[in-house]
């Protein structure tokens, strides 16, 4: 186990042409981009995380953020007539027809989920 991570660092030996160091050390960027890759395959990929943001406690917390983005989606493309909106289709009407988009996008996803999943 000590030549893995001993010694720190290099001791160059025979005018440079040994070199002794920990196995690890000498290698670290290697490990370290292995390990990254392998992580990013397994646990911190898209697919586990929508899993588990499904069926965490904070999934409506979520699916408030996301409501309330559309919202002010909707509200931005509309410009300067977004004030208008409201009156023109009642302000209930308008609410719920950003709700409608939102219910939309949600149902939406699962059909374009291969675009972002491995």
């Amino acid at each position: 186990i000590k030549m893995i991570f001993r010694p720190l660092h290099p001791h160059k030996l025979c005018g440079g042409l040994v070199n002794i160091q920990g196995l690890f050390l000498k290698r670290q960027k290697q490990v370290a981009e292995e390990l990254a890759s392998t992580l990013a395959d397994t646990c911190v990929n898209a697919e586990s995380m929508i899993r588990y943001l499904v069926s965490s406690p904070g999934y409506d917390q979520t699916l408030e953020i996301f409501e309330k983005h559309t919202s002010a989606a909707c509200d931005e493309i509309l410009g300067y007539a977004r004030s208008f909106a409201p009156m023109a289709v009642g302000a209930d009407r308008w609410t719920n027809l950003k709700k409608e988009v939102t219910t939309g996008f949600l149902e939406e996803l699962p059909n374009h989920s291969s675009q972002f999943l491995k």
